[in-house]
């Protein structure tokens, strides 16, 4: 008898939970353009998926897949490492 109040009180609190979200799909801008390739001389491109301060965008803010991610992610330092594009916000020349 103890043990049959035990489950109901451990069901109704499962069931107290967060309301359920709605799952969608997001698809990879890079996916659906298989026209662009991933280079780490393309700056320009690159700073689409860089924050202001030169860090690395997560996926989803980049609406990236993890393949794609992940080939920015070693473009982006690839061109760091070749001087293509500065590490931080302060190695960057002020244009006056």
């Amino acid at each position: 008898m103890v043990n049959e109040e035990r489950r109901k009180t451990s069901e109704s609190v499962q069931n107290m939970g967060s309301p359920q979200r709605s799952r969608y799909l997001m698809t990879c801008n890079l996916c659906q353009n298989k026209n662009i390739s991933i280079d780490y001389k393309n700056t320009d491109f690159l700073r689409k998926f860089v924050s202001g301060t030169f860090k690395i965008k997560s996926g989803n803010r980049n609406t990236l897949c993890k393949m794609h991610q992940r080939d920015v992610s070693e473009a982006v330092k690839r061109a760091r490492f070749m001087a293509l594009m500065p590490y931080t916000r302060l190695q960057t020349a002020k244009r006056s």
